[in-house]
């Protein structure tokens, strides 16, 4: 199957590292909550749509692969229009799968 290809008018804002604003067309789920109009979850487990979201370029996806995005993102996704302050590491909750409900996703191909 093949999947969706974003295009130039794909618009999710400014990048949540470089606040640039070309090819910002990538989607990094985090595993700690916020409060966020833009947020993850898992309909499988049940994981409420609370996890912190950051919309990344294509450069800064090519510039930090290696050495993980993560330490870089300044920026949290709170709409395409709006960028929220990211959670102090102290003050994080966890958001994580609940892999018991995902078994069956690492036996088949």
């Amino acid at each position: 199957m093949k999947g969706h290809t974003l295009t130039d008018d794909y618009d999710l804002g400014s990048c949540c590292i470089c606040e640039g604003s070309k090819n910002v067309r990538n989607i990094i789920q985090l595993g700690y909550k916020v409060q966020s109009e833009s947020a993850w979850g898992c309909v499988v487990c049940r994981l409420p749509a609370e996890g912190a979201v950051a919309a990344v370029c294509d450069g800064c996806i090519d510039k930090y692969a290696e050495e993980g995005i993560g330490p870089h993102i300044r920026f949290l996704m709170d709409s395409p229009e709006r960028r929220i302050p990211i959670v102090p590491e102290a003050e994080r909750v966890l958001h994580e799968h609940e892999m018991r409900y995902h078994m069956h996703e690492m036996y088949t191909c």
